[in-house]
Formats: C-alpha cells, structure tokens, sequence
C-alpha cells in the first residue's frame, strides 16, 4: 500500500472514529448537574468563581466559553457537551496514537517503510478496535458526559503523548523541532515548547494529567535515549 495513500486512508477513520464518540457522547450527556463535584464545577465556570484545591482554571475558562452560548437553566448541559467534545477528541488522539505505534512495531521488525494491503488493514483496524473499546469502555464513558475535569485532563495527555510520538518520528530531521520551516514573516513554533505550554494547561485543568503525561514522557525518552534519540529540551 502507499504512503499517501494509506496516509488518506488513516486520516479518514481518524475522523470516523471521532465522529462515532463525538454522537455517542452527545447522544448521552447529562442533561443537567450531575452528582458529586459537578454541580461546583458548573457553578464556578458560570460566574468565573474559585473552586476547591487545587483549582482548575483553565476548564473553569473554557467551561464559561460554552456557557456563552446557552441560556442559564442550560449552563449545565453547555459543560457537559464541552465535556462530551473533550472526550471525543481524546478518543480520535487515542486511535491516530494506536496506527502510529503499531507502524513503528512494523518497522523495527523489518519493515521497508512501506505497508502491505494486510499491514494497512491490520493497522487501521487495531486502531479503530483500540479506539473504539474504550471508548464504549465504562468509566471512561461515566466521565466523557458530565461537567467533570477528568474528560479535559485526558485530552491533554492523549494530545500531548501524540505530539511527543510525533516529533520523535523525525528526532533526526534538520528541522526536528519545528511545524514548518521559519521564515521572516512566519517564525517556527519549537514543537517542545507545545508540549510544554499543553503540560501547564494541563496542570492547569487537573493535576492528574500533569502525573500522567510526565510518567509518559518519562517512559519515553528512556526508550529514546536507549535508542540514540532523546526529546529532553
């Protein structure tokens, strides 16, 4: 199979996949508060108020954007869809990091770079299974559809486990740490830097995220570093 082609391929499930948990999620979201801390969470983001330690400013900020546009007896379904969206997106990083991670399995067994109809098949179809069960997967679904913190902190940790997968794929690139190529009118963005500002965001949103990308990114750069990469800034 080609690259391009393939590369065609993939992108259309990611965004099936994504589509499938954006309708799933949105088709079953809370329609009002939930129990336990949703009800402050909700309340917080509405009137832009401190909540409990260690606070979560970020989902508090982007939670009152989505309460813009909802009257206010519909704030608390306005943050749960914001919820529901996280999640989706968290499932679509989900399926692109599975088909990245399995190609490169390919490769490190004695792949030429490029992929039979079988590998192609096999590839796509373990990152939609992958994708897909969890996101069907109970506790991951009991959080995507409430106003929780936990739908937002695991979009930032599968965003920024795919960008740290994605920059190690060409660590050996004359520009490695850039989107694109800097010129005069347009500077290039560091691709580390990213990652640094989605860390602090997710901090910022809920301290778990923080404990579960720098565990990630740990793992990884020991796997990097063995392999004569590194993506320590």
């Amino acid at each position: 199979m080609e690259q391009k082609k393939f590369t065609l391929i993939n992108r259309i499930f990611a965004v099936i996949v994504l589509l499938t948990a954006a309708i799933t999620y949105l088709m079953t979201i809370e329609p009002t508060v939930s129990f336990w801390d949703c009800g402050e969470f909700i309340a917080s983001s509405y009137k832009l108020e401190v909540g409990h330690a260690p606070g979560n400013p970020v989902f508090q900020m982007i939670a009152r954007f989505f309460t813009m546009f909802a009257s206010p007896e519909h704030a608390a379904m306005a943050v749960n869809i914001m919820s529901a969206l996280c999640s989706a997106f968290t499932i679509f990083f989900l399926y692109l990091t599975i088909v990245h991670l399995g190609r490169r399995i390919i490769e490190k067994n004695g792949g030429n770079g490029t992929l039979s109809m079988g590998e192609g098949i096999s590839l796509i179809g373990a990152g939609v299974v992958g994708a897909l069960a969890y996101c069907w997967s109970d506790t991951f679904w009991f959080s995507a559809v409430e106003a929780e913190v936990y739908a937002m902190s695991s979009l930032f940790t599968a965003a920024v486990f795919w960008m740290i997968l994605k920059w190690e794929e060409q660590a050996d690139t004359e520009y490695a740490d850039r989107f694109h190529r800097s010129t005069s009118a347009q500077p290039a963005y560091d691709t580390r830097n990213c990652i640094r500002l989605l860390l602090q965001e997710s901090y910022e949103s809920h301290h778990l995220g923080l404990r579960r990308s720098i565990r990630r990114i740990g793992s990884h750069t020991c796997r990097c570093t063995l392999g004569h990469h590194s993506i320590s800034a």
